[in-house]
Parts: structure tokens; C-alpha cells; sequence
């Protein structure tokens, strides 16, 4: 799992420790055109355990709810990763 996530960096890397993205990490996801983002969490996705950013939870259903982006589809489509 965590080498699967070493493919993968922070764009804001001097703000932390170190660029590495991790499981239950709080993450920014912006888009490459300045305007599309949404913010959620590094979580392993229940069915192929591959991590993924879970997004649209909704609090008063955290368990059934919530929408899971692909790190390496969005990496591909321009996509960049901040934390929060």
C-alpha cells in the first residue's frame, strides 16, 4: 500500500515533513485549471484495498456515504494534492 503512494507527491511539499502521501492523510484535491477542487481523505478502498480519496461524505451518515476518486486516474488527468 504505502508503495503504491510513493508514486504520488504533495504539491505543497514544504509544508510538511515530506511530500509522501499516506493513508488517512486530509487532502485538497485541485484541479489543474485554478477552479474545480474538493477537499477529502486518503482512505484503501473497501473492494480492491487500492488507496483512494473518499469525498462527499455526508456527516450525518459517514458510513453509507461518500464518493471514492481514483489517486492515479486523477494524478494522470491533471489533478494536484494538497493537505489540510
Amino acid at each position: 500500500m504505502s508503495d503504491f503512494l510513493t508514486h504520488f507527491t504533495y504539491a505543497d511539499w514544504f509544508s510538511g515533513e515530506d511530500s509522501v502521501l499516506r493513508l488517512g492523510d486530509k487532502i485538497t484535491c485541485l484541479y489543474n485549471d485554478g477552479w474545480s477542487q474538493f477537499e477529502g481523505v486518503i482512505v484503501e478502498h473497501p473492494t480492491n484495498r487500492v488507496p483512494v480519496v473518499l469525498y462527499n461524505v455526508d456527516p450525518e451518515d459517514p458510513d453509507n456515504s461518500g464518493d471514492f476518486a481514483g489517486l492515479q486516474e486523477m494524478f494522470m488527468d491533471g489533478w494536484e494534492f494538497v493537505r489540510l
